[in-house]
């Protein structure tokens, strides 16, 4: 059943909604996968509040901060095969699993946060290897966003550094450009020159 939970970590389309927190079915689906886990009579009340304390009440970072959907899905997965294991072992040892869930809950965060340190470094990259439009989902507003390659609202620097960029090579093509005109009116007047000294020769 944990697939019913993470098959809804998926927003529907143009529901622009993830990150967990974004769905707010998400902790009826939870305590459902949470019950089929631990079977009758049903989970610990604290285990519950837990982890919806963790996908509902994560705080936002005031910076923009994206996930794309395959690091949701993956992330959410592994925590709880994680919580599956915890349950297995530590059933009849109610401090023992909210401790281990709590060590699972901080772990789980960290990897998100080191994938959107993957997404952001592979965008934000000189040889940004990104699909030319990759959907991610705004962990402040939840709303979907494109993500191109040197995206403004991820790469704040990338905006200057192509600005810099385009201003010297424009730069450089004038400058290509004086030269060879000085070049073509030195080589005219070279040729008009020889032309005039060929000429009474002629004559």
């Amino acid at each position: 059943m944990l697939l019913v939970l993470l098959g809804c970590l998926l927003p529907a389309a143009g529901a622009g909604r993830s990150c967990l927190r974004c769905w707010r079915e998400l902790p009826l689906l939870l305590e459902y996968d949470l019950q089929v886990l631990w079977g009758p009579p049903g989970p610990p009340r604290e285990l519950s509040l837990s982890l919806q304390a963790l996908l509902l009440q994560a705080p936002v970072p005031p910076e923009p901060r994206y996930l794309g959907h395959e690091h949701v899905e993956r992330e959410a997965a592994e925590l709880f095969n994680h919580i599956d294991g915890a349950i297995g072992k530590f059933r009849d040892d109610k401090p023992s699993l909210l401790s281990e869930v709590n060590v699972q809950k901080q772990l789980f965060v960290e990897r998100l946060s080191k994938a959107y340190e993957e997404l952001e470094e592979q965008a934000c990259n000189s040889s940004c290897a990104l699909p030319f439009k990759l959907e991610v989902i705004s962990c402040a507003t939840c709303r979907a966003h494109l993500l191109t390659c040197g995206d403004p609202t991820l790469c704040p620097g990338w905006t200057q550094k192509t600005l810099l960029w385009a201003v010297s090579l424009c730069a450089t093509f004038s400058l290509a450009v004086i030269a060879g005109g000085g070049w073509y009116i030195f080589w005219h007047k070279k040729q008009a020159e020889e032309v005039l000294e060929d000429t009474p020769a002629r004559l």
